[in-house]
Formats: C-alpha cells, structure tokens, sequence
C-alpha cells in the first residue's frame, strides 16, 4: 500500500493489479506523491518473477495463474479494503492485470477502470460483456505494434465503445 503524504480521501484507493514484470513499487509510490491511496499487491500464488526478465517462462507463469487461482486473491484484496472504509475503487491493470481490471466492473466493484497491453482479453467477447454490464467507464491504452493484442483488438473495442455507445 503506497499512502499520500498529504490530505486525502478516506474512502477511495487505486487498485493497481500488478503484472508480473514491472516497476510496480516505483508507479504505486507516484500515485501516492499525487494524493491517491494505492493497494497494489501482487496476483501470483508462486515464487516471484526473475530480475532478469530474459529468463521469465511467461507461458509457464500464465498456466499456473488461472482465475480459479488467482481471482480469489482479487477478491480477498476487494474485501479487505471494504472492511477499511474504502467505498470507492478504481482500478488499473497491464498485461496480466487487465484481465480483472475488466472483470471487477462487471459485478460492480470498482467505479473507474483503466487497461494498458490488453492482452488477457478475448476479444469481442469481454467487451461487449463490459458494455452491456458495466458502468464504470474504461480507458484501453494500446498501441500499433503489439503481438498479443493486434490492430483488430482496439478496432473492434471502438465499435463497441465508440460514437457515444458507452
């Protein structure tokens, strides 16, 4: 948990559902310079991810963190914080992260969600489930080159969320 310095909301935090490589301790702790209270343990139920990412069997990772292993972890973080007076929950994800990033909204757990390398999607499906669902609004954060998450994702998550549908 990374808490501001400074003055904040009580009853909200970000809920940053760490991937398994990245700078989380560094991208937590600058949320918290900027007001926001930050939970972002990690969603792995394994030894930890190598320092040297060259060396990571992502596949492996992945087969060993299935939702029936890892939402509880979710799910027990979401409890927690409600037991602490957090009422409002946003929540940011990457890569592994994504997938419940898009998932939390669907029950109404969070009020704000925002994706980055949405590659634990599948792509029509979770998003028209999302708008359908959802109310929380969504930001997709992807790029051009990207070969988990080709060019047809983000085209297809515009005709699903564009032109006013969501």
């Amino acid at each position: 948990v990374a808490t501001p310095t400074v003055d904040y909301p009580k009853d909200k935090t970000h809920r940053r559902v760490r991937p398994a490589l990245s700078n989380n301790k560094l991208l937590a702790a600058d949320f918290a310079r900027n007001g926001f209270q930050v939970s972002a343990q990690a969603v792995r139920r394994r030894a930890r991810s190598p320092s040297q990412p060259l060396l990571f069997d992502l596949k492996a990772w992945i087969g060993c963190h299935g939702q029936e292993q890892t939402r509880p972890i979710v799910d027990s973080v979401v409890a927690a914080l409600r037991e602490e007076g957090i009422t409002v929950l946003a929540t940011t994800g990457y890569c592994f992260g994504v997938r419940y990033v898009a998932d939390l909204p669907t029950h109404a757990v969070t009020k704000v969600s925002a994706v980055s390398h949405p590659s634990r999607l599948a792509i029509p499906d979770d998003l028209t489930k999302y708008h359908a669902v959802a109310k929380a609004p969504l930001l997709i954060n992807s790029c051009t080159v990207d070969e988990q998450s080709p060019l047809a994702a983000p085209a297809q998550a515009d005709k699903i969320f564009g032109s006013g549908k969501f």
